[in-house]
This record gives C-alpha cells, sequence and structure tokens, in this order.
C-alpha cells in the first residue's frame, strides 16, 4: 500500500480524499489511489509519466545549491546529444532570434523572468524540481543556442530518460504557446508553491 504521508513529504505533494494532489507547472493535479486516475484526465501520457515517475522516486533533497547542465549529471554525457535535440534545440530555434519573447511564453507556465544570458526564466515543474532556461542569440562564434540549468539534485526525483522528457515537454508547451495553440489543462493555478530561490551565478555560455 502507498504510505501518502511518506510520499507527500518527500515530494511536497499533498494528500485529498481519494488521493494525493500535485503542483505541475504551476498548475494543481489530482491523483485517486489505488487505481491512479489522473484528474483531469485529459493530461498527456509524457505528463502522466513524469508525474508517477517523480511521486515514486527516492526523493532526497539534500542538495549543494549548485545548478547543472545535462551532461554534466552522472552519465549525462552519454544522452547528451538525443537530449539537446529532444529539448535545448527546439527552444533555440523558437526563441533563438527573439529570446525576449520567451518572458510571456514561461510565464503561462508559471516561469519568472531571471537575469542570465540574453534573456532567461526560472521555471518550477515539480515542488521539488525548479530550474533555469538561458537563450544566447547568435554571434560570430556561436549559433543561436539555449541551455538548461538543473539542481544537482535532480536524479534523486527523475532519471535522465525523465529529464529529457521533461525538457522535450517544455519546448513543445513553449512552441504551442508561441503558435497560440496551447490550452491550459487545469484551471487551478498553484502559484503558492513556485520556487523562486535560485541562487548560481552564470559567468559566460554553459559547457
Amino acid at each position: 500500500s502507498i504510505n501518502r504521508d511518506e510520499l507527500c513529504a518527500r515530494c511536497g505533494a499533498y494528500k485529498t480524499d481519494s488521493g494525493i494532489g500535485i503542483s505541475f507547472f504551476n498548475e494543481t493535479y489530482r491523483i485517486s489511489l489505488p487505481e491512479v486516475t489522473f484528474h483531469p484526465s485529459s493530461l498527456n501520457l509524457v505528463s502522466q509519466l513524469l508525474i508517477l515517475h517523480y511521486l515514486t522516486s527516492t526523493g532526497d533533497s539534500k542538495t549543494t545549491g549548485e545548478y547543472v547542465g545535462f551532461r554534466d549529471l552522472p552519465g549525462g554525457m552519454f544522452y547528451y546529444k538525443p537530449y539537446t535535440k529532444q529539448g535545448p534545440e527546439r527552444i533555440a530555434c523558437d526563441f533563438g532570434d527573439e529570446p525576449e519573447k520567451i518572458y510571456p511564453t514561461a510565464k503561462i507556465l508559471g516561469g519568472n523572468k531571471a537575469s542570465f544570458g540574453d534573456a532567461s526564466v526560472r521555471l518550477s515543474v515539480f515542488p521539488m524540481v525548479d530550474l533555469l532556461i538561458v537563450l544566447y542569440e547568435a554571434d560570430n562564434e556561436f549559433p543561436n543556442e539555449a541551455y538548461v540549468l538543473f539542481k544537482n539534485n535532480i536524479t534523486n526525483y527523475l532519471s535522465l530518460k525523465d529529464i529529457s522528457m521533461l525538457v522535450g515537454e517544455i519546448a513543445g508547451r513553449f512552441n504551442k504557446i508561441k503558435r497560440g495553440a496551447y490550452k491550459r489543462e487545469n484551471s487551478t493555478l498553484d502559484i503558492s508553491k513556485t520556487n523562486s530561490h535560485f541562487k548560481y551565478e552564470i559567468a559566460s555560455r554553459p559547457g
């Protein structure tokens, strides 16, 4: 059986009458247990998998506060190329020429403006998982680029494959918002759970 108290303490979820609730992209979702039914049921399969994998993780929240790139995560170098194609390259393609347009786009998902690169946003995905997206416009040496930085304990909550899927999901949602095709799954915002405490410095483009 699922220990809801333990799960909620580990992942920042909360108990409901029939199961648990969780914040995902600044919206609240309810999951009925033990049958594992999502409310609203229209949430896409990738998002459902990410939520379930997050909730069933080891969930050690201890971190030094350092933010790192994907290839700095354990094993990240081996998956870096497919990860980049799935997420960062798509974000750079959509926003690299006009990076400031990422601000209103990210705001719809609960993102906040940051002060790195040519444009950057802070995005809280889960209560214990937040990240930073940094854009750089093309110059004489580099093309348009996008980097995603994670807390160094993210692999306690999501596997490398999950992280790659997550960034791909972000890229997909950003693209839909840009095209005016995005529809919120849930009208209930969860602004109180947005984590705005990011402590790091970026002196140049991440490696």
